[in-house]
Order: C-alpha cells, then sequence, then structure tokens
C-alpha cells in the first residue's frame, strides 16, 4: 500500500512531492517494495524459530497479565511480560562484605544478568538528564515541556535500577532471615541505584550542556542528579502501593457518564505525577541557588520516607 502510494503521481502519500514532469517516485515505490519483502522474509524466520515451549511460556505470562490487569494491577501485569534473566547465572551475588557493600553488589549482579534493561535504563537516563540540562538553557512554555518530559523519562529510566528495592518490598510478612527486615532491606538496596542513576544523570546533564552550548552552570547540572535521587526514593514509594483498593472501582454515574475511571487513573499513574511535581519543584527552587536545590531535594527525599513508612505499615496492617 505505501509503494502504491509513492507511485501516485501526484496528491497521494509521498507521490504528492513530485509534481508532474518530474523526478519519478519510482524509486521509492521499488524502495518499499523490498523493505516490505525483506520485513515479510525475516518475519516468518523468525516465526518459524519459535518452539513449543516459548509458546507456552508466553502464552502463561499472558494470561497471568490478564489476570492482573482486570485487578487494576497494570504494573505487575506488565512485569509479567519482561523477560526472565538469561546472561550471569553464574555471577556471585554473595559475599562476606558489610551490608551496605553487599547489597549493592547484590544490585549490580542484577543489573548485570538484565543487560537489555540495563542499557536501555542508563541511555534513557542520559537522554533525561540531557533534556533537564537543556530546560535551563530555554525560557517559556518550552523550557517547563523539556522539565516534564525529562522527569518522565527519567522516572521510566529508574525502574530498571530498583529491582531490589521490589525484591524488600516482596519479603514483607516473610521471616526476617538474619534479621533483615523488609524495611531495612529496601533502605540497603536505596544506596547503590541512587548512585547509579545520579552518576547517569549527572553525566546526561553535561553532554546536554555541552551540545547545547551553554555555560556549565552548577544549578544546571545539579537539577538532574538531585533528581535521580529522589525518584529512586519515590519508586521504593511506588512499591510499597499494595493492591488497589476496591472502593476505587465503584460506579460514579453522572450526567456526563461514569467517572469511576478517573480515580483509578489517578491512583495508577500517582508515582509518574510525583515525578513530575519532584521535577517542576527542584526546577522552580533553581533561580535561587544551590543551597534552595538540596534543601529541596532534603525536603522532597523526607517526604518520600515517610510516605513509603506509611505505606509499608499498611501493608503489613
Amino acid at each position: 500500500a505505501a509503494a502504491a502510494a509513492a507511485a501516485a503521481p501526484v496528491g497521494v502519500g509521498p507521490g504528492g512531492a513530485y509534481p508532474v514532469g518530474t523526478a519519478s517516485p519510482l524509486p521509492w515505490a521499488l524502495g518499499l517494495v523490498g523493505g516490505g519483502l525483506l520485513a515479510t522474509v525475516g518475519g516468518m524466520g523468525l516465526l518459524d524459530r519459535l518452539r513449543g515451549v516459548v509458546l507456552r511460556e508466553q502464552a502463561a505470562r499472558w494470561e497471568s497479565a490478564g489476570t492482573l490487569a482486570t485487578t487494576g494491577d497494570l504494573a505487575g501485569a506488565s512485569g509479567e511480560f519482561r523477560a526472565p534473566p538469561s546472561t550471569g547465572r553464574r555471577l556471585p551475588a554473595i559475599g562476606r562484605r558489610p551490608l551496605v557493600l553487599l547489597y549493592a553488589r547484590r544490585d549490580a549482579v542484577a543489573w548485570l544478568r538484565s543487560p537489555e534493561r540495563l542499557t536501555t535504563g542508563v541511555l534513557a537516563g542520559l537522554a533525561s538528564a540531557a533534556l533537564l540540562a537543556t530546560s535551563t538553557q530555554l525560557s517559556g512554555p518550552l523550557a517547563w515541556v523539556c522539565v516534564l518530559v525529562g522527569s518522565a523519562v527519567l522516572w521510566g529510566a529508574s525502574s530498571a535500577l530498583v529491582d531490589g528495592i521490589r525484591h524488600g518490598i516482596h519479603t514483607l510478612g516473610a521471616p526476617a532471615l538474619l534479621g533483615q527486615t523488609a524495611g531495612l532491606q529496601v533502605l540497603l538496596h536505596t544506596p547503590a541505584p541512587a548512585a547509579l542513576l545520579g552518576v547517569v544523570a549527572a553525566v546526561g546533564s553535561g553532554a546536554g550542556l555541552l551540545l547545547a552550548g551553554g555555560v556549565a552552570e552548577p544549578g544546571a547540572a545539579l537539577l538532574p542528579a538531585l533528581l535521580a535521587v529522589v525518584l529512586v526514593a519515590a519508586r521504593a514509594r511506588d512499591a510499597a502501593k499494595g493492591p488497589m483498593p476496591l472502593s476505587l472501582m465503584t460506579p460514579m454515574p453522572t450526567p456526563q457518564g461514569d467517572l469511576s475511571v478517573i480515580p483509578v487513573l489517578l491512583w495508577q499513574a500517582d508515582g509518574l505525577l510525583l515525578a513530575l511535581l519532584a521535577g517542576a519543584a527542584l526546577a522552580l527552587l533553581l533561580p535561587l541557588g544551590t543551597g534552595a536545590m538540596l534543601l529541596g531535594a532534603g525536603a522532597l527525599l523526607g517526604a518520600m520516607a515517610l510516605m513509603t513508612r506509611s505505606r509499608l505499615r499498611a501493608l503489613r496492617g
């Protein structure tokens, strides 16, 4: 269909860019046909490589994800499609070291066992930090668009680094092995992703300022790094969310229709909304100087810690 649109003389698709009597769109049409044939042959080859074991695993994951999605657990449903770790299975995750370094080692081994997630998260963190740093060189609505988009992408990038925090939350209610409660595990799993994402954000902000040709102000480079640390703490709060309350599923009939979907969407996206608010708050403190940004980041970290503690208590109850 794309090739036919390209081959049309005028007014249809890409063919509209070629007035009658000038360059012919035939090369574009042939290229699209060739690309379509290659994609078809490649898709057939990939489908032919599928085996029954893989198909059964995918069917089971799809069924489990569908069950979770019907209960409103979109995070759990999306996690079902995550490919299990396939590399670095023999990397030792346990050793005789202080607890902080031991948990950092466990986090590092978990990252190396899923290199595609780690690579995607690092690249997204670099891009978001560059966007946040570039926003300091702009003004008006465009600057705020960069801040919000950069905060959202950085929130997504942090997901690849906090599996240890999620694991600590999942041990809630289980016997505390070696005296390490769920809260202590979450606390010990926080430094490694916060440090890595902070370094990635600092490098990305420096690269963004360099490409933009702006002045390397301390606040511009500090904004993404501080936001990265805050978002890692926000991930701990998000991991302790628990199941969606059934009260949110209560119908809300109005003359405009059923509005019960709005509270559900707000509950699902509260982590993202909080990330956007944190990025906007730090951006507002940027003109006040480095000290104000550090105090703002400290206040946000304290708020995240209190909300995480409250959610852990609610889950225990």
